[in-house]
């Protein structure tokens, strides 16, 4: 008898383990439908450089604006700001050209090319201010209708420097800064050879052009980006209100386990046991 109750009590505690079991199962969350990562759009998404890319989209258009309505005072910024760019950046390399790793020889290409840059540079500027006080002199004119010719020196002499130390001197350069002179040397040749037919006033046309394809380009993508970002929210809190209403309902792998139960292995009361048991 006793052999018999230890084999019962044997089962019963078998049976409480698979019980256990399944309603470990049964109370473990789900993670089937649940995303692996935050959505990636709606964590891209920054609202300060979307209102940066607005802000430049008005900025870019109120230039094209002036471009078009101000031509004088458009002159005017392009002798400027084109002079000055060409001044500051010779200025600052001659400075550095000392200390820098070049050779001999590419030091001193390197202060003939700053020098010529800051000769057209200096010009440049003084030829801002004399068309800002009489744009109809003749110093003026000329330097409207040959401006191209100016920016085609800044352009030429600056890749030729580069060509001249990067191939006979070995200076050490990177694939974009190729490209980038290859392209400037293009440009300048064509300035050259239509000097005197590409005016000034035809470049801030060109300008206004670039201008306002940018502006549509970068408002284009800052809206672009907020309507992504809007759409991907969307589905999220759609998604959220269906997961809130169903959440006490049963899975259907949940209704699978429990009708996978055999009634068999769930244990009966320990008191029905004990009475059942023949001393």
């Amino acid at each position: 008898m006793r052999k018999e109750k230890k084999i019962k009590e044997k089962k019963i505690k078998e049976k409480k383990a698979n019980k256990q079991e399944v309603k470990q199962n049964l109370e473990a969350p789900s993670t089937n439908n649940e995303p692996k990562e935050p959505n990636k759009v709606v964590k891209g998404f920054n609202m300060y450089k979307f209102i940066i890319k607005i802000i430049a989209a008005v900025l870019l258009i109120a230039f094209a604006i002036i471009l078009a309505v101000e031509m004088n005072s458009a002159m005017f910024l392009l002798f400027i700001v084109t002079g000055f760019v060409s001044l500051l950046q010779g200025l600052i390399r001659l400075a550095f050209v000392a200390k820098s790793g070049k050779c001999k020889q590419s030091k001193q290409i390197t202060i003939v090319e700053t020098l010529i840059h800051i000769v057209i540079g200096g010009y440049l500027i003084a030829a801002a201010f004399i068309f800002k006080k009489d744009p109809e002199s003749s110093f003026s004119v000329f330097n409207n209708k040959y401006y191209g010719l100016f920016l085609a020196a800044i352009l030429y002499v600056k890749a030729v420097a580069y060509f001249w130390q990067t191939v006979l001197y070995k200076e050490n350069t990177t694939k974009f800064m190729f490209w980038l002179h290859i392209i400037f040397v293009t440009v300048a040749v064509l300035f050259a050879a239509f000097a005197g037919k590409i005016k000034g006033n035809s470049i801030i046309w060109a300008l206004f052009a670039v201008s306002l394809f940018s502006a549509v380009v970068v408002g284009g993508e800052a809206g672009g980006g907020y309507l992504r970002y809007r759409r991907a929210l969307n589905p999220k809190k759609e998604k959220k209100q269906v997961k809130e209403d169903s959440k006490d309902a049963p899975s259907s792998d949940e209704d699978k386990i429990i009708n996978d139960i055999d009634p068999a292995i769930i244990p009966e009361n320990d008191n029905n046991q004990d009475s059942s048991i023949v001393s």
